[in-house]
């Protein structure tokens, strides 16, 4: 089981739109306050998808969960295949770089419509196959509850690190934001096109075995 989850947490930072929200959110004025508004809206939704998770697992056996867990893992994976591809097809035929709008729309955000902003932004179908993959492998409560801690740990990592180096370490991580940010500027949708590809790729993969 861990092997997945926390393949599949690392999947879900490594998607560059979080993170670059939250550095965008960062360089304004109280961009502290703003950032921290974003990753509470973010926690909210993938504390609400652990904790249906854990109800799931309580409420099912290996027997019965196993076949529909594999079903969403299944349609997770389509889904996120396509929205790899859609995002891989639009990188490779834009002939500008400029930033998106809602990035520029970022630049005048306040606390709540960023804490908004954080809970439908992220690409959540990657939390749900962390948990199904969790109800059909049907590990002890115990596990099942580590389990989804540590992958929004690790699944959120790229939110609240940068915000917690923010506040302890401004001068320093200043600098690295502001390169990071300009990179994922003009790459975001070539990096999560790819990303998104893979893991929908493994996922259906992973489904259609555990199906046939």
């Amino acid at each position: 089981m861990w092997g997945v989850i926390v393949g599949l947490g690392v999947a879900m930072a490594l998607t560059p739109l979080c993170p670059l929200a939250v550095i965008i959110l960062l360089s304004l004025e109280r961009g502290v306050r703003k950032a921290w508004a974003f990753f509470l809206g973010e926690f909210v939704v993938m504390f609400g998808i652990a904790a249906l998770t854990v109800a799931l697992h309580l409420g099912t056996s290996r027997h019965t969960a196993s076949r529909p867990a594999s079903w969403v893992t299944l349609v997770a994976g389509v889904g996120l295949l396509l929205v790899g591809a859609w995002l891989a097809v639009r990188a490779r035929r834009s002939s500008d770089v400029k930033e998106p709008s809602w990035m520029a729309r970022l630049d005048h955000m306040e606390p709540w419509p960023a804490f908004l902003l954080g809970i439908f932004l992220p690409t959540y179908l990657i939390a749900v196959a962390a948990g199904a993959h969790i109800v059909g492998t049907h590990p002890g409560t115990a596990e099942a509850v580590a389990g989804m801690v540590v992958f929004i740990a690790i699944g959120t990592s790229t939110s609240y690190i940068p915000i917690v180096l923010a506040q302890v370490a401004p001068e320093r991580s200043g600098p690295v934001r502001a390169r990071l940010r300009d990179w994922l500027g003009l790459n975001w949708r070539a990096v999560g096109g790819v990303l998104l590809v893979v893991v929908g790729a493994i996922l259906i993969s992973k489904a259609a075995i555990a199906l046939s």
